[in-house]
């Protein structure tokens, strides 16, 4: 076992920590082990988060949807703070306020709402867990649950419901973040979602697949092995990608292996 054992030992896992080691075992170092804050924001995630926030609010009753255009133009402002180029800013802006014009609520109607941003904690293998659902709903007739993602990336299939080869990797990824909460869903319901569904607002598009057993069995197999390779991992080498590295990842300022590259 690594010389982190007693520092890991205190982690509470999640899909994002998992998958942080999976694109960048430095960035997870810096995170969970070194306990380095984040030390830069980006427009993507303040962007995203900002219509996460507004969309959590009018699926809880917080913020009527006849208002939510509104809301969304007058804060705008004060929660995306990061800055891209003006064309990708403009274009996400727009983007935003059209889904927000044009979204219908009508069929919630048939549907119960189990949760919004829903924390859930879980254990796989002694390994603590949490999450957060964005959407979680059950159909008022056939008692169907079903597990919804709000994605700010574009739909990950073609028509032929083959994923995109530019979208396979966030596929692939996203994939097992529905598969490792549908482990407390059947928990809590006694029922796994009948269906997984990615709601790409900026699109307004929706990416939707059936639960299947074998994907989600290897996607809890999936998470104690990262596990088990981070608690024998002793270099915590960086993973070198230019979108990550000088965009996205938020130790991108300091981080000694883009410095190097300059």
């Amino acid at each position: 076992m690594t010389s982190y054992k007693e520092i890991l030992d205190k982690i509470t896992f999640s899909f994002s920590t998992l998958h942080q080691y999976e694109q960048c075992p430095y960035a997870f170092y810096n995170r969970k082990i070194d306990g380095t804050e984040l030390n830069e924001g980006n427009f993507y995630s303040d962007a995203g988060g900002y219509m996460h926030d507004i969309q959590a609010q009018i699926f809880s009753n917080q913020l009527n949807l006849d208002d939510a255009l509104d809301y969304y133009i007058e804060n705008y402002d004060n929660n995306v703070c990061y800055t891209a180029k003006q064309s990708t800013m403009d274009k996400k802006y727009e983007q935003g306020a059209d889904y927000l014009a044009a979204l219908d609520l009508s069929e919630l109607d048939n549907y119960e709402i189990l949760g919004v941003e829903k924390e859930v904690h879980f254990e796989l293998q002694g390994y603590k867990f949490i999450g957060f659902i964005d959407l979680l709903l059950q159909n008022k007739i056939n008692g169907e649950i079903i597990l919804i993602d709000h994605k700010s990336s574009d739909h990950f299939l073609k028509k032929d419901g083959k994923p995109l080869k530019n979208q396979l990797s966030n596929f692939e990824a996203y994939s097992k973040q529905m598969y490792l909460y549908s482990y407390p869903i059947y928990q809590e319901y006694g029922k796994y979602p009948s269906c997984i569904v990615w709601n790409h607002f900026y699109e307004q598009t929706i990416t939707n697949i059936p639960f299947v057993k074998e994907n989600y069995d290897k996607t809890l197999n999936w998470a104690v092995d990262i596990i088990h390779k981070i608690y024998q991992d002793e270099e915590f080498a960086a993973h070198l990608d230019y979108m990550m590295c000088h965009v996205l990842c938020g130790y991108r300022n300091s981080c000694e292996y883009v410095k190097g590259e300059e």
